[in-house]
């Protein structure tokens, strides 16, 4: 059977780790489960995430990011087809109010059943949201550039971004904000991926 595709972005900006990445590190190795880090470059994490697709052929591909201004685990509905960022990515680059592929929909959406995701991860007491809105960076630009790959190929392969907050030791200077800590987020996605390793609801295992 196909493995299950999980992927994190690496370390960036003024940020010493990136919870992402260190999910990605202890999960990789789950039976099941392929797990890579991609670097926060606009180019170089959608030519990674396409050889990805290429080699393994997963049978869904979830990415997580770091969103440093949430406190919750963020399921992503869209992607965008617009790339708009004041901070260069890892490679030095700065896009501004350019599209992500050119002459492509405007927008694409999640193929991975985030309501039904983010159900399973709130019943377990984790901090849930649903966003339209994954931002104008690198995180954005790969969640984009993956789905058009996948549609212009006719791969079924359910694939989709899920923003994490960051870590509770990243938060010394913002009083007020939690985080959420790394045994917690582990917890989560190990959810996320057993809900994906299932048979589809209505379905018999």
């Amino acid at each position: 059977m196909s493995p299950l595709l999980i992927a994190g972005f690496g370390r960036f900006g003024p940020y010493p780790v990136n919870p992402a990445e260190l999910v990605v590190d202890r999960l990789r190795d789950l039976p099941g489960v392929v797990g890579a880090i991609l670097p926060v470059s606009y180019q170089r994490a959608s030519d990674s995430f396409a050889a990805l697709l290429d080699r393994w052929q997963p049978r869904a591909a979830v990415v997580l990011g770091l969103a440093f201004d949430s406190e919750y685990i963020r399921f992503e509905r869209l992607a965008r087809n617009r790339d708009d960022c004041l901070g260069a990515d890892a490679d030095g680059e700065v896009r501004r109010d350019c599209p992500a592929v050119d002459g492509a929909p405007a927008i694409l959406r999640t193929t991975l059943p985030a309501g039904r995701l983010a159900r399973t991860l709130a019943a377990a007491g984790f901090p849930i949201a649903i966003s339209g809105n994954a931002g104008g960076y690198v995180c954005n630009h790969l969640f984009y550039r993956a789905r058009h790959l996948i549609d212009q190929h006719k791969l079924a392969i359910p694939m989709g971004l899920i923003h994490i907050p960051p870590l509770p030791e990243m938060l010394h200077g913002h009083p007020g904000r939690r985080g959420l800590a790394l045994d917690r987020l582990d917890d989560a996605v190990r959810l996320i991926l057993a809900e994906l390793a299932g048979p589809p609801p209505g379905e018999s295992p």
